[in-house]
């Protein structure tokens, strides 16, 4: 061998040498803080029998790790090579390069896992450059990672040391987060203070949903699924709401306009519109025929006597009222309210008019006081002239029994006096405002003493 070739020999040797002492020695993934444990992994140990030598790849199925912590070179490994039963101890000194077959994660699920299987490839592939005759037995060693960057670019993922399609298990995932969720809303007393766009699952499921555009179809239905949740729940408040009988009417107006804008309505939703409706239509129905009836009694507003209603006008306050009934008879809440009362009241008045234009002829005054107070307080919801009407009768019955009164108390004095005439023509003129029988017999006693 000439001198050339022993320099490149020389060369190449060294080259080798310094590589292998400047590469760290690749961390085991099963190693813990006790140094004298054995690690039961395989791999290959890079060893410099002699300091000439090129370093040897040889195989081990377990080793023990004796250096002496913070010096370098000191101490021993301890190898069992294929096929021994028993440890080779060699010193620290010669050993250049540790590589052991790493233990594939249990959890393979999204492109950081894989950019850390492709890293601990690339680092036995750079080992491999090092040592280019053992290449082919260093990536051996790391087989099972590049086996599973092509697994998981296939669409799958590993969970709990297992393959499954990706696919699966986001759907399950995804499923298991939804129903945390809804358990959670479900717990909550008020399905509007459970805040679900703060919940762990649902940024969870948002996070997984960043990049990904599965996800993200899914999220969105989700979310749809909660917000339906809570519009059902604002919806059934509303409707606990709406059958307040006590709500102002400007409330239920409200409530009902937010009803109106309630996209695809249920039936129930539906129902109570169209009662609404129902019910500002025989509303209506009843202001017209308010004003057809203050009407009548506007003619004679200004007077005491009593309107003759026509028998059309009758009718429909007759026809108003069945209507009201049928409308309450299909149980709408309680704040959608038909003018049941007022077509009551309407039919009230019409109907007693002339029983109380009879007691007006007949003069009794006691009866039409009694009858027109009682109209008054019906009219109430009519108002204006009819109010006025009813109100004008009740003050010319008072009136005149005041009159009768006054007459009657005038009459007793004079007789107290002896004025017995005098007392009696008090009583005739108390009895010509109105006859009673007890006036009558009051005068026979005057006259007969």
């Amino acid at each position: 061998m000439n001198t050339a070739s022993l320099r490149i020999i020389i060369f190449r040797i060294a080259f080798i040498t310094l590589f292998l002492n400047n590469l760290s020695l690749i961390p085991l993934l099963a190693q813990t803080d006790d140094a004298r444990l054995r690690v039961e992994q395989s791999g290959i140990a890079f060893v410099q029998d002699f300091p000439s030598s090129n370093p040897s790849p040889r195989r081990f199925t377990a080793y023990l790790d004796q250096t002496a912590t913070g010096y370098a070179g000191r101490g021993f490994y301890h190898f069992r090579y294929d096929n021994s039963s028993k440890d080779s101890k060699v010193p620290a000194a010669q050993v250049k390069m540790i590589l052991v077959k790493p233990i594939l994660p249990d959890s393979i699920l999204n492109e950081a896992d894989r950019k850390s299987l492709l890293e601990m490839v690339n680092r036995y592939k750079g080992a491999s450059h090092a040592a280019p005759s053992s290449a082919s037995s260093i990536m051996e060693l790391v087989q099972h990672f590049s086996d599973a960057i092509e697994s998981y670019d296939s669409g799958n993922v590993r969970v709990n040391g297992q393959w499954i399609h990706r696919i699966d298990y986001l759907d399950n995932k995804v499923a298991d987060c939804e129903n945390k969720l809804r358990a959670g809303m479900n717990a909550a007393h008020s399905k509007k203070d459970f805040d679900y766009l703060r919940n762990p699952f649902y940024l969870e499921i948002k996070l997984l949903a960043s990049n990904d555009s599965y996800i993200a179809e899914k999220l969105r239905s989700i979310e749809a699924g909660f917000a339906s949740i809570l519009a059902q729940e604002s919806l059934e408040e509303i409707m606990v709401e709406l059958d307040n009988p006590n709500l102002p009417a400007e409330q239920a107006q409200q409530l009902l306009y937010k009803l109106e804008k309630t996209e695809n309505p249920s039936d129930a939703v539906i129902r109570i519109l169209d009662q609404a409706k129902i019910a500002r239509a025989l509303m209506s129905s009843f202001q017209d025929l308010r004003r057809s009836f203050n009407a009548t009694f506007a003619a004679v507003a200004s007077s005491s006597s009593l309107p003759e209603f026509p028998s059309p006008l009758v009718a429909k306050a007759q026809d108003l009222m069945l209507e009201t009934r049928q409308f309450i008879a299909g149980n709408p809440p309680a704040s959608i309210q038909a003018p049941a009362s007022q077509a009551r009241d309407i039919i009230t008045i019409a109907e007693s008019l002339p029983t109380l234009q009879g007691m007006l002829t007949a003069k009794d005054y006691i009866a039409a006081d009694g009858l027109a107070s009682k109209l008054a307080t019906s009219a109430g919801t009519l108002g204006g002239p009819t109010l006025v009407v009813l109100k004008n009768i009740q003050a010319h019955c008072i009136a005149q029994l005041e009159n009768v009164k006054k007459l009657r108390e005038e009459a007793v004095a004079l007789a107290k006096e002896g004025n017995k005439k005098e007392a009696a023509e008090k009583l005739s003129e108390a009895l010509e405002i109105m006859p009673n029988p007890e006036i009558d017999q009051q005068i026979s006693d005057l006259l007969a003493r």
